[in-house]
C-alpha cells in the first residue's frame, strides 16, 4: 500500500513538474508572430497546401530549433552536415514581427514564393533591429513541402537559381 502511494504520489509530482516546464518553455520560445498582408495572401498559402510546413519551417527559426528546421530544407547540392548547419544559425537574429504580404507562383520550375516583411532583433544588442524583406521559394518534391536553401555557404558557394 505504501508503494502503491508513493508511486501515484511520484507520479503525480513529475506530471506537475513536467507541465510546468512545457509552460515556462511555450514561455521561452514563443509561437510566431505571423500576420498577413491580406485575407488573400493567407487564402493562398491555405489553398496551395504550403501554409503547415511554412508554419513548421517559421516556427522553427522563432524557437531557434535549427535541427527541426534543418529537416525542412532543400539543398542545391549536397547539403551541409546538420551539425555545421546548427551552428551556422546559432547567432542568427531574433524574429520580432513576421507579415506574409505575398504568395505566388508556380514559376517555371513548379516552385512558390512566399514574401515576408519581418524585423529581426539583435540577441547581443538587443537595442539594434533590421527590417527586411524575406523573399523564399518552397518545391513540392516526393508529395512535400520542401524550403529552398538560397544560402550559397550552405550550397557549396554556388548560387542557387
Amino acid at each position: 500500500m505504501n508503494k502503491r502511494f508513493f508511486m501515484s504520489a511520484l507520479a503525480m509530482a513529475l506530471g506537475a513538474g513536467l507541465a510546468g516546464c512545457g509552460h515556462l518553455q511555450s514561455n521561452i520560445h514563443p509561437t510566431l508572430p505571423l500576420t498577413y498582408g491580406s485575407a488573400l495572401v493567407q487564402q493562398q498559402l491555405s489553398d496551395v497546401g504550403v501554409r503547415p510546413v511554412f508554419m513548421s519551417y517559421w516556427n522553427a527559426y522563432q524557437r531557434r530549433d535549427w535541427s527541426a528546421r534543418f529537416h525542412l530544407e532543400q539543398f542545391g547540392v549536397t547539403p551541409p552536415e546538420g551539425e555545421f548547419y546548427v551552428r551556422y544559425h546559432g547567432l542568427a537574429w531574433e524574429l520580432v514581427t513576421f507579415d506574409l504580404v505575398e504568395v505566388s507562383g508556380p514559376d517555371d520550375k513548379g516552385r512558390w514564393q512566399t514574401v515576408v516583411r519581418s524585423k529581426f532583433r539583435n540577441p547581443s544588442e538587443p537595442d539594434q533591429t533590421k527590417e527586411r524583406f524575406v523573399v523564399d521559394k518552397w518545391l513540392l518534391s516526393d508529395g512535400e513541402w520542401r524550403h529552398l536553401n538560397q544560402d550559397p555557404m550552405l550550397n557549396g558557394m554556388r548560387p542557387v537559381d
